[in-house]
């Protein structure tokens, strides 16, 4: 009868059988490896570095190569002023060629073209952050999936095996009821607790597929069996102050905050200096011209004219700027008030982290209370079951008050799942938060953005995600759902 009756707790870590290290690590992995958003990424800090070598080529001298070729014929009928009167026939060719080489070079620009080389290198930094944003933000993907899926399943075994435990005892209340031990409610109140769990076992089963599906949408892959318990690293604040420290250092949307003002404070410069200062420029210019005519006149050649001509000019250009309808101070204006903005964001959205990361400290705080209340609530649930089997056995109680015991313990299982889960995330989201949730902490390789600078050529390298044959994740989808 004790084994019948006694409701077995079921514990996360219990349903997670150990495994090795590698399955964590290979899920993390994968997800970097397969992050349509990490690519993104990756292409955006490409982008704005080819931005920079963009500028920087503007530095360099302009050179010019011109190079032109033209041929003519003709024919005309003239009168002979030497020989026999009449019109006679003059036949003519020429062919002519010219090149020429032209150096630009700007001596001064108002410093334009280095504050807009400041400006690229700081919108460089900005998207490399952002990439290294990415990654923490799809390592937390991965880690939510699996510990969602980690959870559903937790919560079906759960479910199941106390479906299996009210069989049992419906099977024993139909007895007793049979003999006149037991009573038609005590019945019919353990056989709607059996449809519940019936049903609440359909669901669960549901959401496990639900999970398994995004677990293959943001791994790449599916899930193995075995799911191991994910720990928090060693490296977790040990308070409060101490996470707010951390977060006013690293937090990665403030510094990308501080790199846009910084971009923004060199825009105004080289919108300074392209408005309102003056420019000087020097220009070279080389030129080579050849031709040469022949022709034949009344049936006789004329002899072939050849002619060279070279040029060479150089030119100075000093332009100033008369700013007489006040459009061009108004763009120095409106270029203050853009930096302005972005230097008041770094404000705000250091008040936004700040806040945020006391309210997931927290929040994680209250979580990992939870896992000892729900600990606790297990064992005492676990006494009170052992105190009224005892007393249903002595005729103190009814079948009605096992059930409820039952019921006790099982909600406090699925408590105690829910809230290793909550725990786990809410510590992820802390670090996260604070700039410090990196690849390293799980033996996993963090992403590298691999950019050459190449002075020659059009072709870009190949990204992770083959775009041009079918998606991998697609495929794996597709045979899921098969």
């Amino acid at each position: 009868m004790k084994k019948l009756l006694f409701l077995s707790a079921v514990s996360l870590a219990a349903l997670s059988p150990k495994a090795e290290a590698p399955i964590i690590q290979d899920t993390l992995q994968s997800a970097l490896h397969n992050s349509a958003d990490l690519q993104i990424a990756n292409a955006n800090v490409h982008v704005e570095e080819e931005g920079k070598t963009l500028v920087h080529r503007e530095l360099f001298p302009q050179i010019t190569f011109n190079a032109k070729g033209t041929a003519g014929f003709g024919e005309k009928k003239v009168n002979n002023p030497t020989s026999r009167p009449g019109k006679y026939r003059e036949n003519g060719q020429e062919n002519s060629g010219s090149m020429g080489l032209t150096l630009g070079v700007g001596l001064y620009e108002g410093g334009m073209y280095w504050a807009n080389l400041e400006k690229a290198e700081h919108d460089v930094a900005a998207s490399k952050l952002a990439f290294e944003s990415t990654a923490q933000s799809s390592l937390f993907n991965a880690l939510k999936v699996y510990a969602d899926l980690q959870a559903a399943r937790s919560t079906l075994a759960v479910v199941e095996n106390a479906v299996v435990i009210y069989e049992q005892q419906l099977k024993i209340a139909e007895v007793k009821y049979k003999v006149g031990d037991e009573t038609i409610a005590a019945v019919e109140s353990m056989r709607a607790k059996l449809e519940q769990f019936r049903s609440r076992g359909i669901a669960a089963k549901a959401e496990v597929a639900t999970q398994e599906a995004t677990f293959i949408r943001v791994v790449g892959k599916r899930a193995p069996k075995n799911l191991m318990d994910v720990k928090l690293p060693d490296s977790f604040p040990i308070s409060l102050k101490h996470a707010l420290e951390i977060a006013e250092k690293d937090n990665l949307d403030v510094k990308i905050q501080k790199e846009a003002a910084a971009a923004a404070k060199a825009s105004v410069r080289a919108t300074y200096g392209k408005n309102l200062l003056p420019k000087l420029q020097m220009g070279f210019e080389f030129s080579r011209k050849l031709s040469a005519t022949k022709g034949r006149f009344d049936g006789m050649h004329v002899p072939t004219k050849k002619t060279r001509e070279n040029e060479l000019g150089i030119s100075a250009t000093l332009s100033i700027p008369l700013d007489y309808s006040g459009g061009k101070q108004a763009g120095v204006r409106q270029a203050r008030y853009a930096a302005a903005k972005e230097r008041l964001k770094i404000v705000e959205k250091r008040r936004e982290q700040l806040l945020n990361v006391a309210v997931l400290w927290q929040k994680y705080q209250r979580d990992t209370a939870q896992i000892k209340q729900y600990v606790t609530q297990i064992k005492s649930a676990k006494v009170a079951m052992k105190a009224i089997e005892q007393q249903y056995k002595a005729g103190v109680v009814t079948y009605l008050n096992l059930i409820e015991a039952q019921q006790e313990e099982l909600e406090a299982q699925n408590g105690l799942i829910t809230s290793r889960r909550d725990a786990l995330l809410s510590g992820v989201q802390l670090m996260v938060a604070l700039g410090i949730f990196e690849p390293s902490l799980f033996n996993v390789e963090a992403p590298q953005v691999a950019f050459e600078d190449s002075f020659w050529g059009t072709a870009i390298p190949e990204f992770a995600l083959d775009t041009q044959n079918q998606d991998p994740v697609i495929g794996e989808l597709q045979q899921f759902a098969a």
